[in-house]
């Protein structure tokens, strides 16, 4: 059998094993689990492979081995739909579609979720499983930036654990939701909710929530242009984080360094910090992460005018970020490739891409980057000579900063208008 982290399947196949071995142990499930967690890779004929170049996966053998996951999960659930103890077969499927959310299999955690839901229909004993199973899909549509069906959820959540007084769940609904504002660019409602998030959560001491909400604080704060405060927040959870050795939320916080220094302008730092969210995002196998960590770093290439690594980076970012469906992060990687075309001259490909990031910001109503993109798009018209559409879109550059509370940016963008 493959070693761990050999690959990024092979992996989800591993740590897959252990949560469901580890609850069928407990319902005592002998000889079923045996014959499930024969690993499919000892039998396999399948030449389970990375490409070496751009693309992250060899998707011929990947897309093989995915059916064979998903049909051990569904033999898995159907047997486990047999045993009386539902409670407990309700927390393995909420763990599964947690495991398959952190992994990226956005499609696969969302049908363990509804399943949830509708195994819980008028069964108030099971209230707390249906309040995680909305928060879960919750997650599920925020990763894809789908802003409204993700709130939706998010309420309905949120109602149940106001009702059953569930305090560290009420604390996550609001870590939640105070990041659906960051993302649109309202700080003031973010702040909001993310102190409501720590002062609800203080009392539990949960560790690992108070990170997460400290980090949102930390990139509220990094938007702001509040530096040491931000540093002072990812600091604080990244020394919780590395106490309880979570690696995908340590790279995470890895990442938001490197944002951090990019903002300050403080670029080898900044790639530093990158290259430590890199390392560590393929040792946990974290996908979203890895998408991020890389356009940034294309990005901080690009604006050292250094277009062969920032296309490489780009090319990664962009076969991860399809993988998992991270709309935010592909609207992204059009304005970076808009900038590495400017640098290459291809001013006509390079307004098409930044044009369509604008375009894709502006549908999920992304205040901030459709700030960023515009920014982009005047030095492109600057550049060119286009003084009237420079001027134009710095306008409109200064004015979406100003809506997402980014007035740092929008002071530079004024100086440039002088």
């Amino acid at each position: 059998m493959k070693k761990i982290n050999t690959a990024y399947v092979d992996d989800f196949f591993e740590d897959y094993y252990r949560l469901l071995k580890s609850y069928m142990k407990t319902e005592g499930l002998g000889e079923f689990s045996k014959m499930l967690l024969l690993h499919p890779a000892r039998n396999s004929q399948i030449d389970f492979h990375q490409n070496k170049n751009t693309q992250p996966f060899s998707f011929d053998g990947t897309r093989s081995k995915e059916v064979m996951l998903r049909t051990q999960i569904d033999h898995a659930i159907t047997f486990t739909d047999k045993v009386p103890n539902t409670k407990k077969h309700l927390k393995l499927l909420l763990a599964l579609g947690k495991l398959s959310t952190q992994r990226g299999e956005l499609s696969l955690s969302s049908d363990i979720y509804s399943r949830i839901l509708f195994k819980t229909i008028g069964k108030k004993e099971y209230a707390a499983e249906k309040a995680y199973a909305y928060l879960g899909i919750s997650r599920v549509f925020s990763y894809q930036a789908k802003w409204k069906e993700s709130h939706a959820y998010a309420q309905q959540a949120k109602a149940i654990f106001e009702d059953i007084q569930n305090f560290k769940g009420r604390a996550e609904i609001e870590n939640l939701i105070g990041t659906f504002y960051a993302e649109k660019g309202d700080l003031a409602k973010a702040k909001e909710c993310l102190s409501s998030a720590l002062k609800i959560i203080q009392k539990k001491k949960d560790t690992q929530l108070i990170a997460m909400i400290e980090t949102n604080l930390g990139i509220c704060n990094n938007i702001a242009g509040n530096y040491k405060s931000a540093e002072k927040y990812f600091k604080l959870a990244l020394t919780k984080f590395t106490k309880l050795k979570d690696g995908k939320r340590i790279a995470e916080n890895y990442h938001n360094m490197g944002m951090l220094f990019t903002k300050m302008k403080k670029y080898s730092e900044a790639l530093r910090y990158f290259k430590m969210s890199i390392a560590k995002s393929k040792k946990a196998n974290y996908l979203q992460t890895l998408a991020i960590s890389y356009l940034a770093s294309a990005f901080i290439y690009a604006r050292q005018k250094n277009t062969k690594q920032a296309s490489e980076y780009i090319g990664l970012s962009q076969s991860y970020s399809y993988y998992i469906n991270d709309r935010l992060t592909v609207a992204d990687i059009y304005k970076v490739k808009g900038i590495i075309e400017k640098l290459n001259k291809n001013f006509f490909v390079a307004e098409s891409y930044l044009l369509t990031s604008l375009r894709i910001n502006n549908e999920l109503n992304n205040k901030l980057n459709y700030a960023e993109t515009a920014l982009e798009l005047a030095l492109l018209h600057r550049e060119l000579g286009n003084e009237n559409d420079s001027n134009s879109y710095l306008f409109i550059a200064k004015k979406y900063f100003a809506k997402a509370g980014a007035e740092e940016d929008a002071k530079e963008v004024s100086t440039m208008m002088n």
